[in-house]
């Protein structure tokens, strides 16, 4: 759902709606750019406006907006009531080894690095951009309490990421 992230990735993403058989999957949602570009590629038949459909929905309405938490939310618009969260440390470095600050929030990888905020390490390339995680302050820990503010009583998310900061769902072990 990061504007910055969905458009450096676009050939990619193409290639997984392109393929989501063989890969499982049913269903994308993406911002409005990302979907506009898809769009002219003849590739929305299961592709979800993020933009478009926010509004008519509760759970996707609050701010601020970030991926993970309004993953979340969609879970809970397409009638999931019981959501584990795991990975979700909200302990950004906001510009790691390797990014260049391209302009305004935007970083860019130009030299490989490795990158402390992925458990993985070809996470993000050369070539990457994407938005400094946190433009204003706690964004990620806002973006967590907003939507545990919007869930319903019937819904029931906990947090199994044991370094987490995220304090809007109860945190018990994996």
């Amino acid at each position: 759902l990061d504007f910055v992230v969905g458009m450096s990735h676009k050939e990619a993403i193409l290639d997984l709606i392109r393929h989501q058989r063989r890969y499982g999957i049913r269903q994308f949602v993406v911002r409005q750019n990302l979907f506009d570009w898809l769009a002219g590629q003849g590739a929305t038949k299961s592709v979800i406006c993020f933009d478009l459909i926010r509004e008519g929905y509760e759970f996707l309405h609050p701010g601020p907006l970030s991926t993970g938490s309004h993953a979340l939310a969609w879970m809970a618009v397409i009638g999931y009531n019981r959501l584990v969260v795991s990975g979700v440390d909200c302990n950004y470095i906001e510009q790691v080894d390797g990014a260049e600050k391209k302009e305004d929030s935007t970083l860019e990888i130009v030299t490989d690095a490795e990158n402390p905020n992925y458990f993985f390490s070809d996470y993000q390339k050369v070539g990457d951009k994407f938005n400094i995680p946190n433009p204003f302050s706690d964004l990620h820990i806002d973006s967590w309490r907003n939507i545990a503010a919007a869930l319903t009583s019937e819904k029931v998310v906990i947090n199994v990421s044991a370094t987490s900061k995220m304090d809007a769902f109860p945190k018990l072990p994996f």
